[in-house]
Formats: structure tokens, sequence, C-alpha cells
């Protein structure tokens, strides 16, 4: 599981971005849960960083699935339609479930 805090956004997303892609180099075969439980803000530049992100895990055929956000991110990740875009479930527990049920064909 990685994990996001503070604020997403045009200052740190090329940071995030590159540290979370060196991250998916050490997954575990499982899969990724990337937990936005404590992340309270994200604009454009960090919606880009999560779908870079998504699509490298979908390279290297990791199952990868956003989790836990609340509050402002749920509705910008809504209101931008990364929530249908992306695997996304509104609690931890579900995204492990997620994890779970991921076939191969899903990756």
């Amino acid at each position: 599981m990685l994990g996001l805090s503070g604020d997403l956004d045009a200052a740190n997303s090329e940071r995030v971005e590159q540290d979370l892609l060196n991250a998916l180099t050490a997954a575990e075969p499982a899969g990724v849960i990337l937990d936005l439980s404590n992340l309270a803000f994200c604009d454009s530049s960090g919606i880009s960083t999560l779908i870079a992100v998504y699509k490298q895990a979908r390279a290297l055929e990791l199952p990868f699935v956003l989790a836990g956000a609340h509050d402002r991110v749920a509705h910008v990740l809504s209101l931008t339609q990364v929530d249908r875009l992306l695997p996304f479930e509104a609690e931890l527990a579900q995204a492990v479930r997620h994890l779970d049920e991921v076939t191969p064909d899903d990756r």
C-alpha cells in the first residue's frame, strides 16, 4: 500500500509522480493500493499524476486501485470522472477486496 498526504498539486506533482513510479517497481505481485485518505487537496496536476501512475501499473501488469479519498479530493475525482476511469474504492477494506478479485486478464 502506498499513501499520499497533504496536497497533490503543481508544486509537488512531478516529485510525487517519480516517487510513486519508483515504488511501483518494488510493488508486490498482489498489486498496489494508493491510499488517498490523508490527501487534503488535488488539482489537475495531481490528477495527471494519478493517471500516469495508473498507466505505469497497467504496463507492469500490477493491479491498481485508488482508495479512501474523501471530501474535496473525492469531489474532484468525481467531477473529473477519474473515479470512473481508474479503479476506485471509497474504503481501504473495499480496495483490498478489489485487489483480491482482480484476475490476470483485468490487469
